[in-house]
């Protein structure tokens, strides 16, 4: 009677303990979308990659096969994670498929986002080993190319508003974009987080900046009221003074940037069509009396019709730094912005004699 008894208790523990587990793991499921099982099967084989890389390159994608590892956009992850989505594949954590340029990685979600980084082959694992390239953030913090993910699952964040956002997940059979509210997002997902090559401000984005916010070329003239004369050296110089502000770039709003540029070259065409009517300078002179840039007119302008002097800059030594960072990036690239004309009217000087009677 006593073993009998013992037995019955045994069993109600046990199934009070399978109630339990299941209850939790109820909850862990409702809080969280559809997690990575290493039991789940494999929605079967992969078709072939095709000869070609899946879609021509986009959004400033120029990256090789050599470039695993290196620092790499947002813009590029995005295009290496597209091409898993377009191909429309099927989940296998036993799987494998090729990036555009013949890796092979886990078709799953964490060796999704590996291959959108381009980190080691064939992929970390969602919770643990992702450390090793990545890094949390604030969700303040989150912009495309970061991740998402929670104990069992991790998707690729692909843009972010201030209403949703929308990822790129390889948690099923086929890939797709999700689409969170930001509520739903945190409530799925315990923490962003930021591959630690992940260049999150590019040249590109530096480049583009700096063409709409360094000073106009301008050619200021002295005399400074439209006209000149034959004959009288003209000066002209142009602003000349670097570029150093710390901004905050459109596509890039959760750091901030420093950035340097200064102008290197500056080429004159003063308008008359002579030999000599263009010069090119390493500086933007200065106005009377440290003047160095003048032109001689050796005509007068065509009446109604002024010469239009101009010059064109090009900016160069350009360097950005992210606040907070320590090392300062060199832009290989240089830009020109070309100069609008300058109405100037040439006149000639003619001495008028006066009569010997007077």
């Amino acid at each position: 009677m006593v073993k009998q008894a013992s037995v019955s208790a045994r069993v109600l523990h046990l199934v009070l303990a399978l109630v339990t587990v299941l209850t939790v793991g109820a909850s862990i499921r409702t809080a969280a979308p559809p997690a990575q099982a290493a039991s789940l099967p494999c929605d079967g084989p992969n078709p072939s990659p095709p000869a070609a890389t899946p879609h021509k390159p986009d959004n400033g994608y120029s990256r090789t096969a050599a470039d695993q590892n290196t620092p790499i956009t947002p813009d590029e992850a995005l295009a290496r994670g597209r091409d898993w989505i377009d191909a429309g594949l099927n989940y296998c954590q036993s799987g494998g498929y090729p990036d555009r340029h013949g890796t092979t990685y886990r078709t799953d979600c964490s060796g999704f986002v590996t291959m959108a980084w381009q980190s080691d082959p064939p992929g970390y694992t969602a919770w643990t080993s992702m450390y090793a390239i990545a890094d949390p953030i604030g969700w303040g913090e989150l912009q495309p190319g970061d991740a998402v993910h929670n104990s069992g699952h991790i998707e690729l964040v692909e843009t972010v508003s201030p209403s949703q956002v929308t990822t790129l997940g390889f948690g099923h059979t086929p890939p797709e974009r999700e689409v969170y509210s930001w509520a739903s997002l945190m409530l799925a997902y315990d923490e962003p987080i930021r591959y630690k090559k992940m260049q999150i401000v590019s040249d590109q984005m530096v480049l583009d900046w700096l063409r709409t916010h360094v000073q106009k070329p301008v050619a200021h003239i002295q005399p400074d009221n439209g006209r000149s004369l034959v004959n009288l050296d003209t000066i002209f110089w142009a602003d000349d003074t670097p570029f150093h502000q710390t901004v905050t770039l459109p596509e890039a709003p959760t750091v901030q940037v420093e950035i340097w540029a200064t102008p290197t070259e500056f080429r004159w065409d003063f308008g008359d069509r002579r030999p000599d009517s263009k010069r090119t300078t390493t500086d933007g002179g200065a106005p009377y009396p440290n003047d160095t840039i003048t032109h001689t007119y050796a005509a007068t302008s065509p009446k109604g019709q002024p010469f239009r002097p101009k010059v064109d800059v090009t900016w160069g030594h350009i360097q950005w730094q992210i606040v907070g960072q320590n090392q300062r990036q060199d832009v290989a690239t240089t830009f020109t912005l070309n100069g609008a004309g300058t109405p100037l009217t040439v006149l000639e000087l003619r001495d008028v004699l006066s009569s010997p009677d007077k």
